[in-house]
């Protein structure tokens, strides 16, 4: 859904605050999935334990960046400023 929406839908600025929405519910998603933090374990130097535990840590940035996404795009659909917004 995600690539479906980058390319043809990122005129304005709800698009562009749906699109980085996606995108950062994907990488959260990522995050806390456990085939994704095997991966990284097996692609990133260290011990294995701390790689999963900083990518648990990443993941409710990820999450508190979805949610201000979201939060954006219905300030805008109530009829707020774009530059305040």
């Amino acid at each position: 859904m995600l690539t479906g929406r980058w390319w043809p839908l990122r005129d304005n600025n709800v698009d562009w605050l749906i699109n980085r929405a996606l995108a950062a519910g994907l990488c959260e998603n990522l995050l806390r999935d456990a085939w994704f933090e095997q991966s990284l374990t097996w692609l990133l130097p260290g011990d294995d334990s701390d790689v999963v535990n900083i990518a648990r840590q990443l993941s409710p940035g990820a999450t508190l960046l979805t949610m201000s996404n979201i939060y954006g795009f219905a300030k805008l659909r109530a009829g707020a400023d774009p530059a305040d917004t």
